[in-house]
């Protein structure tokens, strides 16, 4: 990764502030995109009001994104909270749709309840999403068989199976799974810094 890319990073909430700044904008939506995607399906957004409500928390987003004030919190906080309301602002005004969030067991009587509930979803998304990234990141640092053996030990593989498994030896498998550990925490940390503040 350059340092180019990297300072871009940094800078992006601030430059996507402005109006004007299309790619700043393009390279926000396709930073964040994917992860705002993750919430909406887990809240159980019906494939008819999906792509509606993507649109809805994409403008909202853009509309807002002024407001931010990292004095105030770290930018992921304030995405969640703002993606969170638009979807249940969506429920309340679509309540036959409320059922389909059942399954988080949640008490939509008790609106803190409800809230903590989706609050804890996000959360677990956000990290889904942080993880992901990092993957995508340092995939190509590394060969195939050091990608593959971390995954695999990501599945719960033990070193002698992930052995057999890729016909490498064990000592291979733990130098292997050590180098590609350690290079996917730093990116989740760089990550961490440059999209949970600003």
């Amino acid at each position: 990764m350059t340092d180019d890319r990297y300072s871009t990073r940094q800078t992006l909430i601030i430059r996507a502030r402005n109006r004007d700044d299309a790619d700043a904008w393009d390279e926000f939506v396709s930073t964040y995109r994917l992860f705002i995607c993750h919430v909406l399906n887990r809240m159980n957004v019906g494939e008819n009001d999906f792509e509606d409500l993507l649109q809805e928390v994409m403008l909202r987003l853009w509309e807002k994104l002024g407001s931010y004030d990292p004095d105030k919190g770290k930018f992921r906080s304030w995405l969640s909270y703002v993606v969170r309301n638009i979807v249940l602002n969506f429920v309340q005004k679509n309540k036959t749709r409320i059922h389909k969030l059942e399954q988080f067991s949640l008490e939509v009587k008790d609106g803190s309840a409800f809230h903590s509930g989706v609050d804890r979803m996000i959360e677990r998304e956000w990290k889904l999403h942080i993880s992901g990234m990092a993957m995508d990141s340092i995939r190509s640092l590394f060969s195939e068989t050091a990608i593959a053996v971390f995954e695999l030990s990501l599945e719960g593989l033990d070193r002698m199976q992930i052995s057999k498994r890729l016909q490498i030896t064990p000592d291979s498998v733990k130098v292997l799974k050590s180098r590609v550990k350690s290079r996917y925490l730093m990116e989740v940390k760089r990550l961490i810094n440059e999209l949970e503040t600003c």
